[in-house]
């Protein structure tokens, strides 16, 4: 079912403010939140949920150390799914909010329903993914596999340090939506997986699958990694200009990644930025669309060592939002929120995005079913 159009009431009498914060002892059932309304629906013109800036720092502090694990990711669920409604016309809410009264947290049953919605988002992207495996290839892909070029101008990079159990599919369905015989395939890896990333890529007969001198990445060498020289001459050896970053969690759902290539920097906005007024508020790493001409002026920007390493005010742990920042000091081509969020979606929906990264953690179910109604492999569910 679509989320009704135009009408506000719906949304008006479903909602109900989070529960004021009290010191004493409550019931089991109740869940204590924070002393202020949740959701305001805006009377205006533009018709938008009004969520005052000032909720989200006291959600984050609600967390109580009595609550289940599930429930604690829930509440984070929670709060991540109201900063993607807060930039969201009313007219393309999802129907938990016009037909549930979703936004209503005042009791632990309340909770649990937060608990199956986030639940049932991940196993929509499970879903998505083993439709993929258990397809047979659709036809011409195997000829498009062949067709793959060992060195384009365009390079697909995937950085997986892990044997991770959805590379072979990642790859597959993201590859299988580029256009054929246009992009190169690069799979980085590390000693441990060597054999998995191989396995993974060897549907495609011309990928270059390059290991590095270590097992692992942490978090802070990972961001490195991606500014590195050493990964820009891996892309430009495989005669690269225009680089699109993927990761294990995140996959092309439909063809028209090139529609994006006059860009520098395409990634999905990021909703708490976009609620901030941060002007920096596009170019997710997690699907990325990034020239190298581009990158490596930002890196010569930000004063980055070859190894990749920045100082503040680029965030050392994010590299993402490094080259956002970057992109916007130097007035480098990067698109506006929606434009972007047609590339990728995250944080931020949109119903017919080329692709998304780790929906199931920011979108409610009902959202997930629409931008993977007509997905090739995606269902509809």
């Amino acid at each position: 079912m679509s989320p009704k159009q135009g009408s506000e009431a719906p949304l008006r009498d479903s909602i109900s403010g989070v529960s004021r914060h009290r010191s004493a002892a409550v019931d089991d059932d109740e869940f204590q939140g924070v002393d202020r309304p949740v959701v305001i629906v805006r009377t205006g013109g533009d018709g938008y949920v009004d969520l005052p800036s000032a909720v989200f720092s006291a959600l984050e502090v609600a967390a109580r150390p009595d609550l289940q694990e599930d429930e604690q990711e829930a509440l984070r669920y929670f709060i991540d799914v109201l900063k993607g409604l807060a930039c969201r016309p009313l007219k393309l809410l999802p129907e938990e909010v016009l037909t549930e009264g979703a936004l209503r947290l005042q009791r632990r049953s309340d909770l649990a329903r937060w608990v199956r919605y986030h639940n049932e988002a991940w196993q929509l992207w499970r879903q998505c993914l083993e439709r993929v495996g258990s397809e047979e290839p659709a036809l011409g892909e195997d000829h498009c596999c062949s067709l793959l070029p060992k060195r384009s101008p365009l390079v697909a990079v995937m950085i997986e340090m892990r044997e991770h159990p959805d590379l072979e599919l990642v790859l597959r369905k993201t590859m299988a939506e580029l256009q054929p015989g246009a992009w190169a395939l690069l799979v980085v890896c590390g000693q441990a997986n060597e054999d998995h990333a191989r396995r993974a890529a060897s549907r495609f007969p011309s990928a270059t699958v390059r290991p590095l001198a270590t097992s692992d990445l942490s978090a802070g060498a990972y961001a490195n990694f991606r500014r590195s020289e050493t990964l820009l001459r891996m892309i430009e050896d495989l005669g690269g200009k225009t680089a699109l970053f993927f990761e294990c969690d995140a996959v092309l759902l439909r063809p028209g990644v090139e529609r994006f290539l006059g860009f520098d920097l395409v990634g999905a906005p990021w909703s708490w930025a976009v609620l901030k007024g941060d002007p920096c508020c596009v170019g997710n790493g997690g699907l990325s669309l990034r020239s190298v001409a581009f990158m490596r002026a930002a890196l010569r920007h930000m004063g980055a060592s070859p190894d990749g390493e920045v100082e503040e005010p680029y965030p050392p742990r994010n590299e993402d939002m490094c080259f956002a920042r970057a992109a916007w000091e130097m007035g480098a081509r990067v698109p506006d929120v929606e434009v972007a969020a047609a590339f990728s979606v995250e944080t931020l929906f949109h119903p017919r995005p080329v692709g998304c990264h780790k929906p199931w953690q920011y979108l409610l179910p009902s959202d997930l079913r629409r931008i993977f109604c007509d997905a090739r492999g995606g269902g509809g569910g």
